[in-house]
């Protein structure tokens, strides 16, 4: 009897564990993993990766088939910026000479394996301006950990949306939202609008 027990509760224990990784199976979408690009493929998407001394892959996401890559070159570093608040948007400024300032592209690399340049160097348009929202959605927040890791703190960003709350600035559902998850204060009394992103490019 003890045996038959025994062996009844392994069977149970086993289809429960089953159940669970199958339901847990179900809640992580296997598009969500995302493949680094080689070298090769990123140098051919983006020339100017050839000659640089130093870049490397600083946020990635994979979204409706496509994955999304930010690409940074040269290093970031706080040291290499001096606080000024007469400066805009968090009131940081270079001290490095031009070829050594950092600087950032992004990618879209399709099912297909082709890269596609959706931001090019010193783009004025932001990442909910070339993708889907949940892509700049992650993207963006990824952004924000590293700047309050860099800069040790969350203040610069609530003076930028402080500023903004003065001046009456909208921002983005995209950078709202990434507010939001980094515990930025103020934001009910921040304008929002929606931004609605070109199409994607295909092979």
């Amino acid at each position: 009897m003890r045996k038959l027990l025994f062996w009844v509760c392994c069977c149970l224990s086993g289809f429960l564990l089953f159940t669970h990784l199958s339901i847990f199976g179900q809640l992580q979408p296997s598009e969500s993993r995302t493949v680094r690009p080689d070298r090769a493929t990123l140098v051919k998407c983006v020339p100017e990766l050839k000659n640089a001394s130093f870049y490397e892959l600083l946020y990635s996401t994979t979204v409706q088939g496509y994955q999304f890559h930010v690409v940074g070159v040269n290093p970031i570093d706080p040291k290499w910026f001096q606080h000024n608040d007469a400066e805009a948007e968090g009131g940081f400024r270079p001290l490095l000479p031009p070829d050594k300032l950092h600087w950032e592209t992004t990618v879209a690399i399709d099912s297909g394996g082709t890269c596609h340049v959706l931001l090019e160097r010193n783009s004025p348009l932001k990442f909910e301006n070339v993708m889907p929202e949940a892509a700049a959605r992650e993207l963006r927040l990824q952004q924000l950990k590293q700047s309050a890791k860099l800069f040790g703190s969350l203040d610069f960003l609530q003076k930028e949306v402080d500023s903004k709350i003065k001046r009456n600035i909208p921002v983005s559902t995209v950078d709202y939202w990434a507010y939001q998850r980094m515990g930025v204060q103020h934001l009910d009394r921040l304008r929002t609008r929606k931004i609605t992103p070109r199409p994607l490019p295909q092979s």
